[in-house]
Parts: structure tokens; sequence; C-alpha cells
């Protein structure tokens, strides 16, 4: 049984008889792998590294009390007071989440996460050549019982050994040992092809969408709504030879009027909500988180902008949360008219058994 499968067999679990499919038993937040074989783990991408820090908010304290985060060289200064809203760790950490994200220093830059139902919060650079390496980079300062810890004061790149990938929502995971988090994901199958669709299930992104917007969403037949996705790639997939990246160009064309508004909501989270004029754009953004990747394929049958990311992210089963994950394209420009022949867009990733 392969485990982290998103590009090869990453991590293998090998039984002393052959391979052993095991349960995940879910408990407190954690999936634990369970079974009754002797299982050693095999690691073939060995180790993962991208630069980060977080914090630990180990009380929460009483109303008024305060937490305080500073990046000193990105003039961030960022301060949470607790109140009655605040019932637990859990919920303070969101509140520190979202000022920081929220503050026009910070987010530019970095990019603050809390895993699902957790008192963490992580702070990862959005460029790799984003590190602050200097002691004292990252200051966290509280007031009354309030008490909070520091991962580290400085965000540089940090090695996750025996790394299946870097957590999607917690930087302090990835480890494969005794105690961890492990996923368990399709075996032996290639990954699944979904394209977005309309509600009238069409694919086709060439179309009218300036005086009625027209939605694309991850309705496609073939998305097994009942499991967990991990999503490695998404692809702009356009007729062969109209894709162009330059300035004031999409897919072969002038740039776009209004643009194509691209929202990805992971894990209850709106993780991103971007409007896209010109392939640029989309070369620039589209591939976000630290060690991702854009790139460009020409083949004979298709031209694709293509984001591999580095940190897979979930789009969890249905029921979940309140608003559903999802990944949503919306047209607000003309499209119909022009020399695009055919233009969709196309999410590659596993199911979660």
């Amino acid at each position: 049984m392969s485990l982290g499968q998103f590009f090869s067999n990453a991590v293998k679990l090998l039984g002393r008889d052959g391979f052993h499919f095991a349960d995940v038993l879910l408990q407190d937040g954690i999936r634990k792998l369970q079974t009754t074989a002797t299982a050693t783990v095999e690691s073939l991408f060995g180790e993962v590294v991208f630069p980060y820090t977080y914090i630990e908010i180990n009380s929460i304290g009483v109303n008024g009390d305060t937490i305080r985060v500073q990046i000193p060289a990105d003039s961030v200064d960022v301060t949470v007071t607790k109140t009655a809203s605040e019932t637990d760790v859990n919920d303070l950490a969101k509140k520190l989440r979202d000022a920081l994200n929220a503050n026009s220093f910070f987010n530019p830059l970095y990019k603050a996460s809390t895993p699902r139902e957790s008192h963490l919060v992580c702070i990862e650079a959005l460029l790799i050549q984003t590190v602050r390496s200097a002691s004292g980079s990252v200051i966290v300062t509280t007031t009354g019982s309030l008490t909070a810890t520091l991962g580290f004061d400085t965000i540089i790149d940090r090695k996750i050994s025996l790394a299946l990938f870097p957590h999607p929502r917690d930087c302090r995971k990835g480890t494969i040992s005794v105690v961890g988090e492990i996923g368990v994901l399709e075996s032996g199958r290639p990954p699944k092809r979904l394209l977005l669709h309309t509600s009238g299930s069409s694919p086709a992104m060439n179309v009218n969408g300036s005086s009625t917007n027209v939605v694309f969403k991850l309705t496609n037949t073939l998305y097994d709504q009942t499991r967990d996705l991990v999503v490695t790639e998404l692809r702009f997939e356009a007729t062969a030879n109209t894709i162009t990246v330059g300035q004031d160009k999409y897919v072969g064309i002038n740039a776009l009027t209004v643009g194509h508004r691209i929202q990805i909501r992971s894990d209850g989270n709106l993780e991103y909500d971007e409007n896209m004029l010109g392939s640029q754009d989309i070369l620039h953004s589209f591939a976000f988180g630290v060690g991702s990747k854009f790139q460009l394929e020409i083949s004979s049958g298709d031209d694709c902008l293509v984001a591999v990311f580095a940190r897979p992210f979930f789009i969890r089963k249905a029921g979940t949360f309140g608003t559903p994950d999802d990944i949503i394209v919306t047209v607000r420009d003309d499209l119909s008219s022009t020399q695009i022949k055919r233009l969709q867009m196309a999410v590659i990733g596993f199911f979660e058994d």
C-alpha cells in the first residue's frame, strides 16, 4: 500500500508477507493508522524544506488580555484582544490568524493558517526568497494571564525529514514516526482528472459571461463527494497554440476586460480569491504556496497553464463545513466570439480512502 502517492510511490508500508492494507481511525482530529502487520516505512522523497514559524496559544486568559505579533523587518505589528466571543484557545488562534492575514504589511509576504480545531497558528513565507534569519525576526508578547509559545523566532527553511509532504494546514506535521498523522490515499491508480462544470454540466469556458456571469464549480459526476479530495495540480487547458504568456495577453487574445475570478475554498477557509486579466497574472499568482510552481505546457492537442502545488491542498467531502469546500472559476467576459475554440479547467488529484 502506498501513502502520499501524489507524483509516485512516495512512501510504502511493507509487511513481512507482502503489501498490507490498513484501517484508519479518526480520533481527536488525527487519522491513526491501524494494522496487525509488522510494517516498516520506506521513504523515497527524503526531506521537505520550506520557510515557516508557528505560535501556540497555551492559555486564553481573560477578557482584555492581548497577544501581539511583530515582524519588524516587514513593519508587521498585529495585536489581538481576548473578548467574550473567544471561549477557548482555538477561537483565539483563529482570531489571531484572521488579524494577521488582514494586515496589509503581512499578507503580501506571508500567510497564517490554523489546523481545524487547533490552538496553533502557522506562519509561512509566500515567496521562497522571503526569509528572516536574524534572531528575533518574529516577536510574540502577551499580557495578563494569556500565554503563547513562539515555535521559532526566525522564518527560515526548516527540514521535515521522512516527510510525505508538509501538512496542508499544520506546519509542524508531516514526519513519519511512531506517533504521527498519515493520510491513506488511493493506491496503484492514476490520478483523477476532474473538469469544472457549470450547473448545466458544461465544462466549456469559451462562453459569454459579460452580461450574466458564468460560474464553473467542482460538480463533475466523477467527483466523489463522500471522500476528501487531495488536489496536486490545477490546469487551464486551451486549444493548441493559443496560450501566450506575455504582457496584456490571455490565452492568445488581448487581456480580459473584467477577468476571471478564481476562488479556492479548502479546509473550510477561503484560501485563494484572485482576479485574472491576463496570462501573466496566472504566472505570478496561480501556483500559490511555498515551493509550488507554474509552467506552460505546449503539445499537439492542448496548451496548458499548469499550477503544481508543493503542498497539495484538501477539498473536504460534502457536509464537512456549512460552506462546502470548492474550486470556482467565474467567467465575466465575452469569450464566445474570440478565436478560442476550447477552454476548460481541470483539477488533478487523489481521493483519500
